[in-house]
């Protein structure tokens, strides 16, 4: 309700919800195509960085005033500040289940439908050669054969 010299205004936005669609989903193994919703859980390892990009399906606004918001409820509830670029990036530090939450919000202050992007980010085992033991050995036996070094192995080699 607005007042003025000549009287009230009344201004009651339209109150609906406009979907959004994934226009693309960028991962370090390639693009992901997926038709504008996300149904299949999407595939990442921990610390791998992967973009989507967003489309706001609202044809009552200009481009330049669409706003969008992202969370991720596994992480942390509060909603990010609302941003006028419709790319996002993650990239997970720790192996679990996700959702990828993402909203847009229009200039007269009406919320898009909820998009919900899954993903999975396993945990994933460093190779037995990669294993910290095996560089201490490896290490040792190195040193060990050197003829102008005499260090002896301790018993941490197994």
């Amino acid at each position: 309700i607005f007042g003025g010299k000549q009287g009230i205004s009344y201004y009651d936005p339209i109150g609906y919800e406009f979907p959004l669609i994934i226009n693309n989903i960028q991962t370090p193994s390639g693009d992901l195509s997926i038709n504008g919703t996300a149904t299949a859980e999407i595939q990442s390892i921990t610390n791998d960085r992967f973009f989507i990009d967003i489309s706001s399906v609202n044809y009552n606004d200009r481009i330049e005033n669409r706003y969008f918001r992202f969370r991720i409820p596994e992480i942390s509830s509060d909603w990010s500040a609302p941003q006028n670029i419709s790319s996002f990036e993650f990239n997970p530090q720790s192996s679990g289940n996700y959702s990828y939450e993402v909203q847009s919000i229009d200039s007269d202050f009406n919320y898009s439908k909820l998009l919900s992007i899954p993903f999975k980010a396993p945990h994933i085992s460093p190779p037995k050669y990669l294993h910290e033991s095996m560089f201490t050995c490896k290490a040792w036996v190195v040193l060990e054969l050197s003829p102008d070094l005499s260090i002896a192995c301790n018993g941490s080699c197994a």
